[in-house]
Parts: structure tokens; sequence; C-alpha cells
């Protein structure tokens, strides 16, 4: 998730893809990328494959049930069907959705955390450890997304308990391949606007040219 096009990859792609690429990689754009690209065309349009069909049919029973419960409970408490449904249902959807995002952009988006053109890269350059940030948030956000910004612990140790993990990160610290990084609006706008694009061959991140956009093939898809 979050995996940065190279130049020639955003060149090759049509006017509506670079648009919405361009648009989830800004300040405002963050939150929207998991609910478009992942949640729409991974998880919904995998319910249609056989190997899913069980689970298809539990998560839309769920979710009829879940529907019954909120437009039941909010009758009780004198509100329509649609007032309970965007209250109990849609917002909370979307702000799950929202945070998820801006927290996966975080792990992975930074000035100094690298990316891998391949896994056997990525094994060979301990990826696990550089590949992701360790953000620090005050408290109590930590406690309240359960220690997930530890997340170069959880990288190199994906079975250890989320409680254990600020003392496995703690730990970790003195890595010189670690980014870490307390967070800020001001840090949050930096990375945003430095990290548009990936230069494998150099390891590095690159903004966008206009000439990315003058006369670049490739169909809106």
């Amino acid at each position: 998730m979050w995996e940065p096009r190279t130049a020639s990859e955003y060149r090759a792609k049509g006017r509506l893809s670079r648009a919405l690429y361009r648009f989830h990689r800004t300040p405002v754009g963050v939150p929207f990328y998991y609910l478009t690209n992942i949640w729409v065309p991974r998880l919904v349009a995998a319910r249609f494959m056989k190997a899913h069909q069980l689970d298809t049919i539990l998560i839309v029973l769920f979710a009829a049930l879940q529907i019954w419960g909120v437009i039941t409970l909010g009758g009780l408490l004198g509100k329509d069907p649609v007032t309970s449904l965007m209250t109990g249902m849609v917002l909370p959807f979307l702000i799950w959705n929202f945070l998820i995002s801006f927290i996966i952009f975080l792990h992975h988006t930074h000035p100094a955390v690298r990316w891998y053109a391949s896994v056997a890269a990525w094994e060979a350059n301990a990826g696990a450890i550089g590949g992701t940030a360790h953000v620090r948030f005050p408290w109590p956000f930590g406690p309240m997304v359960l220690a997930i910004m530890e997340h170069n612990a959880h990288h190199l140790a994906p079975g250890v308990p989320l409680y254990n993990l600020p003392d496995m990160q703690s730990a970790m610290e003195n890595r010189l391949d670690i980014v870490s990084w307390r967070f800020s609006w001001r840090a949050y706008f930096r990375i945003c606007r430095r990290c548009k694009l990936y230069d494998y061959a150099a390891g590095r991140w690159v903004v966008f040219n206009p000439a990315y956009d003058s006369g670049a093939g490739g169909r809106d898809n």
C-alpha cells in the first residue's frame, strides 16, 4: 500500500489516473487513498472471487443485521432511518478509512524511508527496518491506536503483540537505519510536498516535473 510510482510509470498513465495519484499525495488527499485504492478494488472486488464466497455471505448477513440494529436503535431515540444510518454506519466507516489511510501513509512515506524495486533487494537491505518510519505522537494517540506507530518493531517481528511493541521499539532506536520523527503538521506537509515519485535506481524520492504531464502517454484508468 502507498507504493510510489516511478516517473516513467506516472507518465505512462492516463490523465485521470495521474490526477488521482497527484491528489492522493497532497495533505488533503491522503485520507482518501485507502477507500479508493484499497477498500474498493482489493476488498470489495475480491468478494466476487469463488474462494471468498462464504466470507462474503457472512459479511452481507452481518451488514444486514447491523443496518437493522442501527435503524431500530435510532428509531427508539427518535431518529429517522437516514440519519441513523449516516451517523451510525456511514460516518464511522468513512472516519475509519480516513484514519487508516493517514496512518499507513505515515508508516511508509518520508524522505528518509527507502523503497525497493524487488523483494530480493528489500530483504538484502533490511527493508523491514529502513522501509518504514516510527512516528511519535503525543499521548494518548499511541495507546488509542494500540501502539501501531511503533512500526519498525512491527515489521521486524509481526507476531509480537501490540502491547509489547513500545518496549521493542525503544530497544531498536539506536539503530542507524531507524527513521524516527515526532509528528507535527508542518512536518506532515513537508513530507507530502517532497514525497511524490520514487527513483529506485538512485534510492530517493523525487517531486513532480511539469514535463511529466506534457504529452504523457497512456489511457485514463
